[in-house]
């Protein structure tokens, strides 16, 4: 992908890697708003239905589920996504793998319920995390179908899929039952119909043999999948050891404030980098050899995500309380405090993940995989510390965490693409100064809310009017500091959607050539 001097002007442009995963992105992303609005909306009304302990022991089913899921993809998934060629008998052998796993997982954790919940200290958690096992084979029977998608970067039909499952699971399901007085069985029956309709509808997308073949004559497949599965353990492991660690040392009700508070954090970032991820992966396995193109994509995607996170999340982490009280009620509150770090460590946590891709593309899984297990060392250590003050410390743990696994990531990144930390500094000033200007406006302007206003709601609806004013007043006030990568990244979406971006381009006076 090379930066261009002038937008272009005809629709037949070559086909390049960025041109393919755009077109991807216009998929995935209108996928994405859809869910992410779903998903906001349901569990805004979920929250306030059950409150925070439901969510806590199905956190810690999540914890079971999450771990599982890796063991049973056995890294095969990913596997076919990165392999050039990819055979019949090659997904014959994936799908048997992974359904094979995944028996073998719920047979292997079904006894095991007791001391879990045990271990939890929340003996009603037993029923609840064997009533989502079935979720391991009931996703199992899509994930073949899902990475040849994803490989072929079908992304309409993986969003659509999962947006359709998701109303289904829980908009159909979910919330009815929850208004019946379910409790916690409206959010295990809600997983469980996503589960199972997502899976129908990935497969009827990507039909492929269900014929059992239990052995397979690519090396590859078993070697890459075998790096993306110890990856993959390891890097759940410390996106899940503070739950752990917070839900042995407080219990269900802290345990339910701090991962709520978690998802709501992480929901903007983990769509629009998973959304990335999912375009970018396959892209850099395509042109794996095109290391000028590669870099440049990968400074792009930096520059933009860093653009939309920044801000967004300096503001969260200084009207805490208003986002909590306006979104979940003032039952929420208690967990205002430890949105502070975790809103911080969100950005880190999407920057960290665009190196993903990039290894992976290459074939170099292993550099994260050493960089994921230096971190989830020093994780360990810290959550013992940590979880022995608060389960606000806590959060102030995982932001340290998050900043390491960042450096140590990029690091790898900026290594396997020949750059500098000075191209990535150059790539992240625009956003960094956006966000340093936008918090300090916002938080000044919520404090005098606080006095004024006293509906959180409203609050909360005001920051947001006065934060999005500000952030595009900014963005055209430091649209003269934009990198080479931001403005190809405009002139393509000009081209694309010219009603809309040019008039942009125009206002801030931005130049592509």
């Amino acid at each position: 992908m090379n930066p261009i001097s002038k937008p272009v002007e005809s629709p037949q442009v070559q086909p390049t890697l960025a041109h393919t995963a755009f077109s991807a992105l216009k998929w995935n992303y209108a996928g994405t708003v859809g869910r992410m609005g779903a998903n906001f909306a349901v569990g805004m009304i979920l929250a306030r239905l059950l409150g925070p302990r439901p969510y806590g022991q199905v956190a810690v089913a999540a914890l079971v589920i999450g771990l599982g899921n890796l063991v049973a993809d056995v890294g095969l998934g990913s596997a076919i996504v990165q392999k050039e060629e990819v055979s019949s008998e090659d997904i014959r052998f994936a799908f048997t793998v992974q359904m094979l796993f995944a028996v073998i997982v719920v047979c292997t954790i079904w006894p095991l319920t007791p001391w879990i919940a045990a271990f939890f200290h929340q003996p009603e958690t037993a029923l609840v995390v064997r009533a989502l096992i079935p979720m391991f084979i009931l996703q199992a029977l899509g994930q073949t179908a899902t990475s040849l998608l994803k490989r072929n970067l079908q992304q309409k039909r993986i969003q659509t899929a999962q947006l359709i499952s998701y109303l289904v699971g829980y908009v159909g399901l979910g919330i009815p039952f929850a208004v019946a007085g379910g409790g916690v069985w409206s959010l295990v029956l809600a997983q469980l119909a996503q589960s199972m309709v997502n899976s129908i509808l990935v497969y009827a997308s990507a039909r492929h043999a269900l014929v059992p073949l239990l052995w397979t004559r690519s090396a590859h497949m078993l070697r890459y999948g075998g790096k993306a599965v110890s990856t993959n353990v390891v890097s759940w492991s410390i996106g899940n050891l503070d739950n752990l660690f917070v839900g042995r040392a407080f219990g269900a009700l802290e345990l339910g404030l701090y991962s709520r508070s978690y998802t709501l954090v992480s929901m903007p970032g983990a769509a629009l980098v998973s959304t990335l991820q999912a375009v970018l992966f396959p892209a850099y396995s395509r042109n794996q050899s095109n290391t000028k193109s590669l870099r440049q994509t990968y400074l792009a995607s930096v520059a933009i995500i860093a653009m939309l996170m920044l801000p967004l999340f300096a503001v969260v982490a200084v009207i805490p309380h208003a986002v909590i009280g306006g979104i979940y009620g003032p039952k929420w509150l208690a967990a205002a405090p430890v949105v502070v770090p975790l809103a911080l460590a969100m950005p880190l946590d999407s920057l960290m993940a665009l190196a993903g891709p990039v290894l992976w593309g290459v074939g170099k899984v292993e550099r994260e995989m050493w960089a994921q297990i230096a971190t989830a060392v020093v994780m360990a250590g810290m959550m013992v510390v940590m979880s022995r003050i608060s389960f606000v410390a806590v959060g102030w743990g995982v932001l340290g965490i998050y900043l390491l696994r960042a450096t140590l990531l990029t690091r790898a990144a900026i290594g396997t693409l020949e750059l500098q930390w000075a191209d990535v500094g150059r790539a992240l000033r625009v956003a960094a100064f956006m966000a340093l200007a936008t918090a300090l406006i916002v938080g000044g302007v919520d404090r005098l809310l606080l006095v004024q206003v006293a509906s959180m709601g409203l609050r909360l609806c005001l920051d947001a009017a006065i934060s999005f004013i500000t952030y595009v007043s900014f963005t055209f006030l430091f649209s003269p500091l934009w990198t080479d990568e931001m403005r190809w990244v405009f002139a393509y979406i000009s081209h694309e959607y010219p009603a809309v971006a040019q008039p942009i381009m125009r206002a801030t006076k931005i130049r592509l050539g």
